[in-house]
């Protein structure tokens, strides 16, 4: 652009030398070519502009991402948390049963000609079959929030790519805007 209009210049500086040619002739190219060029640059600034602006707007969106993501990750703690700690429990209640299981057996034992045995025998298998179902259901929560855990991973991760596509077109566009 800047060889353009040197070179038109030069013609300009020529054509005005010359005594055979009319001045307001000239004066007139010299307007179309200012025209041309503030309607170039004119363009130019509102594609700057139009791009400045998605930027902006892809930086809200990464920026929403990001903090869903790390509301994620504190979640993918968390469930990590809670499946040592369901672990541990489902180890310790293993324990219990088994120990409960002996002494029911030496109560048995002991007991066995008292009425009120069976009854306490039927009731400690039913507490014991809910139990079971309890724990079964808690395992299949703790599965489902690893998924959204694996989920919140993916979209960080994305949302780093995008972090670092979004700094290479800002500097691009900056050293656009500085030529």
């Amino acid at each position: 652009m800047e060889n353009t209009l040197h070179q038109n210049a030069e013609q300009l500086d020529v054509l005005c030398k010359d005594p055979n040619s009319d001045p307001t002739e000239n004066l007139t190219k010299l307007s179309q070519i200012a025209g041309a060029y503030a309607s170039a640059t004119i363009d130019k600034a509102s594609e700057v502009q139009q791009l400045l602006k998605e930027q902006e707007d892809q930086i809200q969106l990464l920026q929403q991402q990001l903090q869903q993501a790390n509301t994620n990750n504190e979640a993918h703690k968390q469930l990590e948390k809670l499946q040592e700690d369901f672990q541990q429990m489902q180890i310790g209640y293993q324990r219990s049963l088994d120990e409960k299981g002996k002494q029911l057996q030496n109560l048995q034992e002991m007991h066995k000609d008292e009425p009120k045995l069976t009854e306490f025998i039927s009731e400690s298998i039913a507490l014991k079959e809910q139990l079971l179902q309890q724990q079964e259901v808690l395992g299949q929560k703790i599965s489902q929030w690893s998924y959204y855990c694996e989920m919140s991973d993916k979209i960080t991760n994305q949302v780093v790519e995008l972090r670092s596509d979004y700094d290479l077109a800002d500097k691009q566009v900056t050293n656009y805007l500085a030529w």
